[in-house]
C-alpha cells in the first residue's frame, strides 16, 4: 500500500489597493513590483484592488472590506493619498484589521487610530527641514515656485511649519503659474522673482506642470541668477536627461534616490535592476519598504501582528524602518542632491548636505489649524 506525506505551506494573503495616475501611468505595477521583492523568500498571495484616482474614500473602504472579509487577507498595504484618508483608518481601526499605507507625504500626517501605520516619501518634511537649512545659513528671504495643483497641497504649509520654528527665513513671494498660463508666462515670472528678490527659491511641480516650468525658466534664465531647491517630481530623471545644463544648477531634497550609499538601498537596487531591467522609481521604493514590513511581522510567532509593526526597526534603503512616533509613520533623513547627466545618459546624484530628521514628537503637538491645508483630491494621481 502506497502513503503519500503532503506538506502543506500556509499561503500568507496580502491586500493590495491600487491608484492611477495621469501624470504617472506605471505607478500601480512599480509599487507592486518593490512589494514582491520585499517580500521574497515568503509564501503569500496578493489580492488587488483597483480605486481609480483614489478620490472616493467609500471606494477604498468597500474594497477594504471586501479585502477583509471575503478574501480574509491578514493585512492590507497600497499606495493612498491624503483625501479622505482619516475616514479610511477609522474604518479599518473600528473593523480592526490592519493597513500599511504608503503616500507621498504631501501634506501633513494624521494621527492615525490603532492599526493604522504610514509609510511616507516624506514630501512635506523635505521642505520642514530645509527651512531649519536656510535658518542656519542665514538665508532671510525666500519665494516659492509652484503651478495650479502643487500649490493646493501642503508643500507651502510645511514651509510655513518650519518657519514658524526658527526666526530667520521668511517668505518673500508666492508664484503660482494659473491653470492656463500666459502667453508670457516666463517673463511674468521673471518680473515676480526679481521684484520679490529672493535668496534662494523653493519648486514643486508635477508632470506637465514641471515640465512647464523647465520651459519658463530656460527662457528667462532664473536658475542661474538665484539658487533653486526642487522637491523630486521637480526634477525627473527625464526633464534631467533633456536639460543637463539647467538641471546642473537646480538642488532637490529628497529622503531617496537610488544613489544613496548603504547596504539595504545597494540591494534593493541591484535586485530590482535584475529582477526587472529598470532603474527602481519612488513608487517602486515605497512598495518595497512595505514589504520588508509585512515580511519581518508575518515571520514574528510569537505576538500578534499589530505588536510586531509596532515593534519593528528593520533596516531600509532609506535607514531604519520603524513607526515609534504619534504618527505611526516611517521618519527618515533626508538630503540636498547635486545632480548630473554622465557620459552614458544615466543620471547621477551627489548627497551634498544630510538634513537631520523631523521631531515628530514636537510636530504632533501643533493644532489643526497650524497644520493643515485641504489641498485637491490626491496628489499626482489626477493630472
Amino acid at each position: 500500500m502506497l502513503s503519500f506525506n503532503f506538506i502543506y505551506k500556509m499561503e500568507n494573503k496580502i491586500g493590495v489597493i491600487l491608484p492611477q495616475s495621469n501624470a504617472h501611468k506605471q505607478i500601480g505595477k512599480s509599487f507592486t513590483n518593490g512589494l514582491k521583492l520585499g517580500l521574497k523568500d515568503i509564501s503569500y498571495k496578493l489580492l488587488i484592488e483597483g480605486t481609480g484616482f483614489g478620490s472616493d474614500p467609500k471606494q477604498i473602504i468597500n474594497s477594504i472590506q471586501k479585502l477583509n472579509i471575503q478574501e480574509e487577507v491578514k493585512l492590507t498595504t497600497g499606495l493612498f493619498g491624503h483625501y479622505g484618508f482619516a475616514e479610511i483608518a477609522e474604518f479599518v481601526s473600528q473593523n480592526e484589521e490592519i493597513l500599511i499605507a504608503a503616500n507621498f507625504g504631501t501634506n501633513f500626517a494624521i494621527k492615525p487610530p490603532t492599526g493604522v501605520y504610514q509609510n511616507t516619501l516624506g514630501l512635506q518634511d523635505s521642505l520642514i527641514k530645509l527651512i531649519a537649512h536656510f535658518s542656519k545659513n542665514n538665508i532671510e528671504k525666500i519665494t516659492t515656485s509652484s503651478c495650479y495643483y502643487e500649490s493646493g497641497y501642503g508643500f507651502i504649509k510645511g514651509l510655513e511649519i518650519g518657519i514658524k520654528n526658527q526666526e530667520t527665513t521668511q517668505f518673500a513671494g508666492h508664484y503660482i503659474t494659473p491653470h492656463k498660463p500666459h502667453k508670457n508666462e516666463s517673463e511674468l515670472m521673471n518680473l515676480f522673482i526679481k521684484k520679490s528678490n529672493p535668496e534662494a527659491i523653493v519648486a514643486f511641480h508635477n508632470g506637465i506642470f514641471a515640465e512647464e516650468h523647465l520651459d519658463f525658466i530656460e527662457k528667462n534664465n532664473i536658475h542661474n541668477k538665484y539658487p533653486i531647491y526642487a522637491l523630486p517630481f521637480s526634477s525627473e530623471d527625464r526633464l534631467v536627461k533633456k536639460s543637463p545644463e539647467t538641471f546642473k544648477a537646480i538642488k532637490t531634497i529628497s529622503s531617496w534616490y537610488k544613489d544613496i550609499k548603504n547596504d539595504s538601498n545597494k540591494k534593493f537596487t541591484d535586485m530590482y535592476l535584475k529582477t526587472y531591467d529598470k532603474v527602481p522609481d519612488f513608487f517602486a521604493l515605497l512598495g518595497y519598504e512595505n514589504g520588508l514590513v509585512i515580511k519581518n511581522t508575518l515571520q514574528q510567532k510569537n505576538q500578534s501582528l499589530k505588536k510586531s509593526i509596532e515593534e519593528i526597526n528593520i533596516d531600509g534603503p532609506r535607514g531604519k524602518i520603524n513607526f515609534n512616533n504619534p504618527f505611526n509613520k516611517t521618519n527618515f533623513a533626508h538630503y540636498i542632491w547635486d545632480q548630473e547627466v554622465d557620459k552614458n545618459n544615466n543620471v547621477i546624484r551627489k548627497q551634498i548636505i544630510e538634513l537631520p530628521k523631523n521631531n515628530l514628537f514636537n510636530l504632533a503637538k501643533l493644532t489643526e489649524e497650524e497644520s493643515t491645508s485641504q489641498g485637491w483630491f490626491n496628489s499626482y494621481l489626477c493630472h
